[in-house]
């Protein structure tokens, strides 16, 4: 994970018991290239511990040496020495201030950096009649936000190299459990963390890539929470941009979306790839997806358009979409961008 700025952020340790109480104030990028720091830590004093036959636990440091950092009674060790997970009047909390010259550069991929706030788990009360901006265009005529639908899929690699080649930076508005599993497939994992660490915007599209004008109340908010938890246990932050599955939606839907706080995003143009993902033959498949999206093409307005990253020939297509968009004059925005929103996630 490559970070630019040199902003303070907080680092909460992980354990295996879940995120620490302690949080180190360290700059990203000192992380990232393991140069000295000064670190400000809350530490909890913790007495010798002892597990439940009154044994004695081993310290910080013995465990750390064994690659442990959990005791097994509960009581956890950061990579500094401080204990947290204590309980009840075992313990007392102070905060000390501590300088460190070898902090431990792997903890890029050792710590979560908790730059957001996930939805929480109790549905907010849904507020009628918010009238939403629904999302077909942007700020800037000349713009285009290119979108891909239902992923992350195994085409994600390819596909970011070519987007990389390109310069262009996309949206992908993804589902926790259709062409990825974000709660138990690795690999979608690290797609969704590619896609995000490459600066590409990640937003919500449901958790099942539900039809959401069918649901009730309830129903909507397990698709939508459901995907934010999958979605930030991967990347730490939570998408505030949303797109409708199937583009299909109802005014309690848009209601629901809005309180809850999203941006709805709609489509301009559609190339319909999905419906021509059993085509073969790469001419022909180019030549459907291009009578689709001119179909409704008006050159003088900002588009925003539909692809879907699981197609089979989608690198390919993109290739020359890219090359054809750019022709007409077009820059490639995300989305976030494309509306002038500088918050899309929390």
């Amino acid at each position: 994970m490559i970070f630019t700025t040199a902003v303070l952020l907080y680092v909460q340790v992980t354990a295996s018991g879940g995120l620490a109480s302690d949080r180190l104030h360290i700059r990203a990028a000192d992380c990232v290239s393991g140069t000295p720091v000064v670190a400000i830590l809350t530490k909890t004093a913790c007495p010798t511990p002892t597990d439940a036959a009154g044994r004695t636990v081993p310290s910080c440091s013995e465990k750390r040496s064994q690659g442990y950092y959990c005791y097994d009674s509960g009581f956890c060790c950061d990579k500094l020495g401080a204990c947290f997970g204590c309980q009840g009047s075992q313990c007392q909390t102070k905060t000390v201030e501590t300088t460190t010259t070898s902090f431990d550069p792997s903890c890029a991929t050792t710590t979560t950096l908790t730059r957001g706030t996930p939805l929480p788990s109790v549905m907010p009360p849904i507020q009628a009649n918010q009238n939403p901006v629904i999302y077909k265009g942007c700020v800037s005529k000349d713009m285009w936000a290119l979108t891909f639908d239902d992923g992350p899929s195994p085409n994600i690699p390819p596909l970011l190299e070519l987007l990389k080649s390109q310069n262009i930076k996309a949206t992908f508005f993804v589902n926790g459990k259709n062409y990825a599993d974000l709660e138990t497939n690795e690999a979608d994992k690290t797609n969704l963390k590619a896609i995000y660490d490459a600066g590409h915007q990640v937003a919500s599209h449901t958790y099942q890539h539900a039809d959401m004008a069918t649901l009730q109340d309830d129903a909507l908010w397990q698709q939508i929470y459901l995907n934010d938890k999958a979605v930030y246990s991967v990347i730490g932050v939570s998408p505030r941009h949303f797109r409708f599955p199937f583009l299909s939606h109802n005014a309690r839907a848009d209601d629901a979306l809005t309180t809850w706080g999203f941006k709805i995003i709609d489509i301009s143009v559609d190339t319909l790839d999905y419906e021509h993902v059993n085509t073969t033959d790469q001419a022909s498949f180019f030549s459907l997806n291009d009578q689709s999206w001119k179909s409704t093409f008006v050159q003088a307005n900002s588009q925003v358009s539909l692809n879907h990253d699981f197609v089979p020939l989608i690198v390919p297509y993109i290739t020359s979409f890219i090359a054809e968009i750019k022709s007409l004059g077009y820059r490639f925005v995300r989305v976030d961008e494309c509306i002038g929103d500088t918050k899309p996630y929390n």
